[in-house]
């Protein structure tokens, strides 16, 4: 009798515990702060009208590109490609973008990075996240993953507020300093949506 009491105490303890944790961790996700990702790293998701910029960066635009750039069609639109950068023709000057997710080019841009991160290869150069399409040679313009740590940000990144956090934001990516062995690096550790 003793022995069946005990077991049944033991059960009703897991279950409330099990319980009261799974409610919790719908509350928080309810709140519409925090995510997980698949290696379980927290993402912070935000509308970009919850954030504070420190300093707004201008839109960098340019009258000419030089002749070896490279036009990408994607979507039915032109996107020229220079030196790692992407660039939108827009009212008769080019102006510098980040690639819209789903444009595939057949080369790297110089310089990239190999990030393996949850068991995926990604690479990255210049605020851009690629990831090799399988059975092809092309790589495709990805989200960042979550928890990747990167060692340079685009100077277009912006320097943003968030719960009076600092943080940094390039194309809707959020990034954390964080000190890591190789020296001082961005996380990313979430994104802005609009």
């Amino acid at each position: 009798m003793k022995t069946i009491k005990l077991f049944t105490g033991i059960i009703l303890l897991l279950l409330i515990t099990n319980t009261s944790g799974y409610s919790q961790r719908e509350e928080h996700r309810g709140r519409g702060h925090t995510q997980y990702s698949r290696n379980r790293e927290p993402v912070i998701v935000r509308p970009r009208n919850q954030v504070i910029y420190k300093n707004r960066h201008d839109a960098r635009y340019y009258n000419a590109l030089p002749p070896e750039r490279r036009i990408i069609r994607y979507s039915n639109h032109d996107y020229y490609f220079h030196n790692g950068h992407y660039y939108n023709y827009l009212n008769e000057r080019y102006a510098l973008i980040a690639p819209p997710f789903g444009l595939r080019i057949s080369i790297l841009p110089g310089g990239f990075r190999r990030i393996v991160i949850g068991g995926g290869i990604f690479f990255y150069s210049m605020g851009v996240y690629y990831s090799q399409v399988p059975g092809t040679t092309s790589y495709e313009v990805v989200k960042a993953p979550v928890g990747a740590i990167i060692y340079d940000l685009p100077p277009e990144a912006e320097q943003i507020m968030i719960d009076n956090m600092p943080y940094y934001e390039y194309n809707g990516v959020l990034y954390k300093s964080v000190n890591t062995a190789g020296g001082q690096g961005y996380k990313c550790v979430g994104y802005l949506k609009d």
